[in-house]
């Protein structure tokens, strides 16, 4: 998958989230996904400060997310 070929975790999940880590805090690469208009979870309230919960959605929505972390991911 296209997630994996990014330098970042992909949690199993037998739900429609996934949990991905990153080796860095992710509170910059949130802030940098609003602006392009993708809301995901900052997992810094469970404790988890480099992770951010992602929802499975349309096959377009998902291309649009995609795209937006390869261009905000430092």
């Amino acid at each position: 998958s296209v997630l994996r070929s990014l330098p970042l975790l992909v949690h199993h999940s037998d739900t429609n989230f996934l949990l991905l880590t990153f080796p860095y805090d992710v509170a910059s690469l949130c802030a940098a996904l609003s602006t392009k208009g993708i809301l995901v979870r900052d997992c810094h309230s469970f404790g988890l400060p480099d992770c951010i919960r992602i929802a499975i959605r349309t096959r377009e929505e998902n291309r649009r997310l995609l795209e937006a972390l390869g261009e905000c991911m430092p």
